[in-house]
């Protein structure tokens, strides 16, 4: 029985690109292109303390983020399944989607 071997066939696709048609997987983008979260204003749906805790990737500062988030709200730019990164003016940070409460775009 002929064994599988994935790094063969990876120099064997390397070596011949011109004779494979290969679709365009395009894996860069969002889960879906006309995502309807994208774009939505986002509000606070747990306490601080819990968002403070559960806060990732922060750029800027985080109590200030926060805060911000507190009184305004955000908006959110990437979906990544249960997380999303919402932006607000001083900066943006990932946050899982249980803790945000979206409001339908119109």
């Amino acid at each position: 029985m002929p064994g599988f071997n994935i790094y063969e066939f990876k120099k064997w696709l390397d070596n011949h690109p011109e004779d494979l048609a290969l679709p365009d997987l395009k894996m860069d983008r969002s889960r879906l292109e006309n995502d309807p979260i994208i774009g939505a204003h986002t509000t606070a749906k747990a306490i601080e303390a819990k968002i403070l805790a559960t806060v990732e990737d922060v750029n800027g500062d985080k109590e200030k983020v926060i805060a911000e988030f507190f009184e305004k709200g955000g908006t959110a730019i990437k979906n990544h399944g249960k997380r999303l990164v919402i932006e607000v003016s001083s900066g943006n940070f990932s946050i899982p989607r249980f803790c945000v409460k979206l409001e339908k775009k119109q």
